[in-house]
């Protein structure tokens, strides 16, 4: 009797916590336990209102993507000391081969496009025991963020797993299959901060300020109509006011004059003025309004906006060195934080990573040359610390041999007794 008594209390005592965890997740998320979390704005408008219709969002997300996809990754073992390379490794080939339809450089490039966009990336890892946490992975595919919703879990297990919208059969996937990618975001409210910040999310008013200076752009050039008044100007006894049929006869004999011609001057017998209509496009300062809406998108991604034909940016010396920016401001930030993820939920053997090797970019061999005539000077570090800050394998044969000096350079104290013994002679001695 005492034993049923337990259970019963036991069974009473998770009712009344489970209770409290839904009053809880609707308080806190909007939304009862294995809800789906509200995202914060509208997920297709990094999208819709930026990378799909914006050409200074193409041109800098394409080339901050295009980067990162660039950039091998490898994956290195943990020997005790150092990072060796693995030459051979079941996920570099699943890496190489995400899947029957993309090779790695098209994966890579939605992987970072889409957190580079929407603040978030999935990556579904199709497995060879589904409901097998650890199970080996045979594919990946990347999932598109903007038509992705967490589910809700439980107290200490918020996220229980990723719905797909309708439109892609609502697909149900468990937590462990998915690998979410995603920028911080500090909005604890309604299940927000699971969501990754899109940066175009701050940049929303500015996305329409763009779209709205296009419009205007284009609707100058579409609907432009009279782009000015041609009057008489004789004055005096000459003044007078033509009639409509000499204003027909003008404005006929401007229009075959000018027929098909580009630019070119009308020739006609008459003193005739002209008042402009409008405003240019230097004048109504859409021009200086483009090239700001550059810089702000520019060091909304941290990339150099000398990159993108921005003629008033000084701040490097050349190209060179604004191409190695993007690379160490943008693009390995993204696969770095791609090699953590990765080797935290899905490598299975302990001291083992995924990672990069930056050896092989050419824009960064600049700071690589000042590295190693740096390296060539600091004689407090051994070979195999200077082959590691290079990117280098470690060699063990290098390991016995310590620390190494210039053969010229000579301790004080030891050059001191050097002299001293040279003023005696063989003799003395």
């Amino acid at each position: 009797m005492a034993l049923l008594d337990f259970f019963n209390n036991t069974k009473r005592i998770e009712s009344q916590v489970q209770k409290q965890m839904n009053e809880f997740f609707q308080l806190q998320y909007g939304k009862n336990q294995y809800g789906t979390y509200d995202q914060i704005g509208n997920p297709d408008t990094p999208l819709e209102s930026g990378f799909n219709v914006n050409t200074t969002i193409y041109s800098i997300v394409s080339r901050i993507y295009n980067a990162a996809a660039k950039i091998p990754l490898i994956v290195q073992k943990w020997d005790g000391e150092n990072w060796e390379k693995v030459e051979n490794h079941p996920t570099l080939d699943l890496i190489e081969c995400p899947n029957k339809m993309h090779g790695q450089y098209e994966f890579m490039q939605h992987v970072y496009g889409f957190r580079l966009l929407t603040g978030n990336s999935y990556i579904y890892g199709l497995k060879k025991n589904p409901d097998q946490e650890d199970s080996e992975i045979l594919e990946l595919h990347f999932m598109p963020s903007n038509h992705v919703e967490i589910k809700a879990g439980e107290w200490f297990d918020p996220i229980k797993g990723y719905q797909l919208s309708d439109q892609y059969s609502g697909t149900y996937l468990e937590r462990h299959k998915v690998l979410h990618l995603r920028y911080p975001n500090f909005d604890f409210d309604h299940g927000h901060e699971f969501y990754g910040l899109s940066p175009l999310q701050v940049a929303v008013n500015k996305l329409k300020r763009d779209k709205a200076r296009d419009e205007l752009q284009t609707s100058n050039y579409e609907n432009a109509g009279a782009q000015g008044l041609v009057y008489d100007k004789s004055q005096g006894e000459n003044a007078r006011f033509m009639r409509d049929d000499q204003l027909d006869r003008v404005q006929r004999s401007l229009n075959n004059r000018i027929k098909n011609s580009k630019n070119k001057v009308a020739v006609i017998g008459a003193e005739l003025g002209y008042i402009p209509l409008g405003l240019k496009n230097s004048e109504m300062q859409l021009i200086e309004d483009a090239k700001w809406s550059l810089k702000d998108f520019c060091n909304l991604y941290q990339v150099p906006s000398v990159l993108f034909n921005d003629s008033d940016n000084s701040k490097f010396n050349n190209v060179r060195e604004a191409k190695a920016s993007l690379y160490l401001n943008a693009a390995i930030p993204e696969v770095e934080s791609f090699c953590n993820e990765f080797t935290r939920q899905w490598m299975n053997t302990e001291g083992e990573r995924v990672w990069y090797d930056t050896s092989a970019i050419e824009e960064l061999q600049k700071d690589r040359k000042e590295m190693v005539e740096w390296m060539d000077k600091a004689h407090y570090m051994r070979p195999n610390e200077k082959r590691e800050k290079l990117g280098l394998d470690i060699d063990t044969e290098l390991e016995e041999l310590g620390f190494l000096y210039p053969t010229s350079f000579m301790p004080l104290a030891q050059l001191e007794a050097r002299n001293i013994l040279n003023d005696f002679g063989d003799e003395d001695l």
